[in-house]
């Protein structure tokens, strides 16, 4: 990492070359004329990070990757979550591929065996890459760009560049205010985002993508203004721009004529160098100069919400697995509350030992983004029906869905707010049972009462009231009476009914018993008789057969009340069926 003179001061404000002071007429017409300004995020040692970030535990302590084939874990061991690990499972001539700062720090570096660096350092942990681990990252990163800007492009895993323009009215405190200081507030933003996420970001912004990749690789929160790329550049080694690789060792060779920094090359002359060195030399050159693509190459946006985790071996017990699922949940709501939206189902994946896979649909009762909820709805899943095997990999992916809006209607009643109403909802489905909560609807069937639990989703706010409710409306032709409502009994009362022939004459039960003064009917209702031959059933605490067959009356008591009761054919007993107000 470079350390030169661009290195933030100990105080927090940033270097001069940023500072927001008076600029020359030249740097002036350069800012005037500049394009659009961009930034790039990019994390240091990603397969560290992103197993870091999977395993906060491990942040404070010596961690190295190696890239040999995964060892059968020894007996008794622990899975890759522990702290600790076993020793002995590696053989001691691998190679480490990554080394995290902690260990940098004692002595340990990448290309060294096994045994190297746990002869520096004994208690150096030594695990391989998760590509599980770095996908579910490499998103993460790309939800935080997408909450800044809709015009972002993914350079490689762990580094992405955002066009920031457009985006400066977000952070203006003062209207006229400097624009180092406000890319300044947007740089902390994204860094202050990035760690929510579970990871530690650098951030460069400047005029081009090359130029903001350089800033962001000297670490920090670095800003290149425009008009002052020459001042940055000139100090840069040439080891940050990241070309001897693709040009077979060019550096190499600028270093034996004496060039050690871009500003050496940036005063030869171009023609020269192209004509010597090639097209990695005309590149590098232009770089040197502070030419570079202000062109970001927009992105479709994703909309795959996914956490995986895979464990050195089989996890049995519930416990355990509730604690990974958790730290799971709570990365996968802080990904969906970057973009505004919230946790509508949960599908999760398990991989179990003895090679099977277990597929679990969990769907929330409104969208939320409260973890514990959610997590409360995995363990009621995971204890009524448990994996089959112990379990090896663990795959989360969320449906993602709008929440419901913040602001109610003026007209309707009051109702409690829509992020607490939809948390209200996922708890009470998470004691009862998400198929037990929703909205009662009516049944495509032709029982009276047959209903059924659809999704609870309340009526649009601002929705008009029918035009028979409103004051002073009623439909033409009709006389302005209101007209008696029956309210009905669910479930229908069970009572006795004396009759004298077949007219009622007295009713008992438990909420009624009185003489009968009038009554109507009967009418005859019956139907669904073709699902007797069919074996269908009517759900309930108790299956019975879906057809019916019933006569209706409607019966004036002497205790002044109006009530429909119906006499079934099939089970031969009376019932009240509702109450006229």
């Amino acid at each position: 990492m470079y350390r030169g003179r661009f290195i933030p001061a100990s105080d927090g404000s940033l270097p001069a070359a940023v500072q927001p002071t008076e600029l020359t007429a030249d740097e002036a017409d350069a800012r005037r004329a500049g394009g659009r300004r961009i930034a790039c995020v990019l994390i240091a040692d990603f397969p560290i990070a992103a197993l870091v970030r999977t395993n906060p535990e491990w942040r404070e302590r010596p961690l190295a990757l190696t890239r040999q084939a995964r060892p059968r874990p020894a007996r008794g061991g622990t899975a890759a979550t522990s702290s600790k690990e076993p020793a002995g499972q590696w053989t001691p001539y691998g190679e480490l591929s990554h080394v995290a700062p902690v260990a940098a720090a004692m002595g340990v570096r990448a290309g060294m065996t096994i045994a190297q660096g746990r002869a520096l350092l004994p208690e150096l942990i030594v695990t391989h890459p998760s590509p599980a681990a770095e996908e579910a990252a490499r998103a993460a990163l790309i939800d935080v760009a997408w909450s800044f800007s809709p015009v972002i492009e993914e350079r490689a895993p762990g580094c992405v560049w955002i066009d920031l323009s457009g985006t400066e009215g977000l952070y203006r405190q003062e209207p006229y205010a400097a624009a180092t200081a406000l890319e300044q507030r947007i740089a902390e933003a994204i860094a202050r985002r990035v760690r929510g996420i579970g990871l530690e970001a650098a951030v460069g912004i400047a005029s081009s993508k090359e130029l903001a990749y350089l800033a962001a690789r000297c670490g920090g929160l670095r800003l290149v203004a425009n008009g002052r790329e020459r001042e940055f550049l000139d100090w840069m080694p040439l080891e940050l721009t990241e070309l001897g690789t693709a040009s077979g060792g060019l550096p190499d060779w600028l270093k034996r004529m004496g060039l050690r920094r871009l500003g050496d090359l940036a005063r030869l002359d171009p023609h020269a160098v192209g004509t010597r060195m090639g097209a990695a030399g005309v590149a590098l050159a232009r770089l040197a100069r502070g030419e570079g693509s202000a062109l970001v190459r927009a992105r479709p946006r994703p909309e795959d919400f996914t956490e995986a985790l895979e464990l050195e071996y089989g996890i049995e017990q519930l416990e355990a697995l509730t604690f990974l699922l958790r730290a799971m949940l709570d990365r996968l709501c802080a990904r969906l509350a970057l973009r505004g939206l919230a946790v509508g189902g949960l599908t999760l994946g398990l991989g179990l030992a003895d090679g099977g896979r277990d597929e679990r649909r969990i769907t929330a009762a409104a969208p939320t983004t409260e973890s514990a909820a959610l997590l409360t709805l995995l363990r009621l899943n995971l204890e009524a029906r448990g994996p089959a095997a112990a379990v090896e990999t663990l795959r989360l992916t969320a449906e993602a869905r709008q929440p419901r809006p913040l602001v109610n209607d003026l007209f309707q009643p009051p109702a409690p707010a829509a992020d607490r109403l939809g948390v209200v909802i996922a708890r009470i489905a998470a004691l009862c049972g998400p198929d037990r909560v929703g909205t009662l609807l009516a049944a495509d069937s032709y029982r009276p009462e047959a209903v059924r639990v659809g999704a609870f989703a309340p009526s649009a706010a601002g929705a008009a009231p029918p035009q028979s409710t409103l004051a002073g409306k009623t439909p033409a032709g009709k006389p302005d009476v209101a007209p008696i409502a029956l309210r009905a009994v669910r479930p229908a009362e069970e009572v006795e009914v004396l009759c004298l022939g077949e007219r009622p004459q007295f009713v008992r039960g438990k909420r009624v018993c009185a003489r009968v003064i009038s009554s109507a009917g009967p009418w005859r209702r019956q139907g669904e008789w073709w699902s007797a031959a069919t074996g269908e059933e009517q759900a309930g605490p108790v299956a019975r057969p879906a057809a019916y067959a019933r006569d209706y009356y409607e019966l004036a008591l002497a205790d002044g009340g109006v009530y429909r009761v119906y006499y079934d054919h099939q089970r031969g007993q009376w019932f009240v069926d509702g109450v006229y107000d």
